[in-house]
């Protein structure tokens, strides 16, 4: 059981060197060319993030004009019911 313990640990500590390793060498080959994407795929995200924001605040005082007009149009039929 201990032996079989053993054998995992050391094929997960294989696959983490080899991820040091791969990480190591694409920073090496590609590092400015990975930080510009990764900037701008966080730049887009972060864009869109905001717009979803100010669709959520449009929606929300949508709701409550709605809600003020819905309050409105019922004091009007209060009204009416009234002889």
């Amino acid at each position: 059981m201990l032996l079989a313990e053993a054998d995992g640990l050391v094929r997960e500590a294989a696959r983490d060197l080899m991820r040091e390793a791969i990480r190591a060498r694409l920073k090496e080959k590609l590092g400015e060319h990975l930080e510009a994407v990764a900037h701008l795929a966080v730049d887009t995200l972060l864009e869109d993030l905001a717009t979803s924001l100010a669709v959520e605040r449009l929606i929300e005082d949508r709701r409550q004009q709605r809600g003020a007009i819905d309050e409105r149009l019922r004091e009007i039929r209060e009204r009416m019911k009234r002889p």
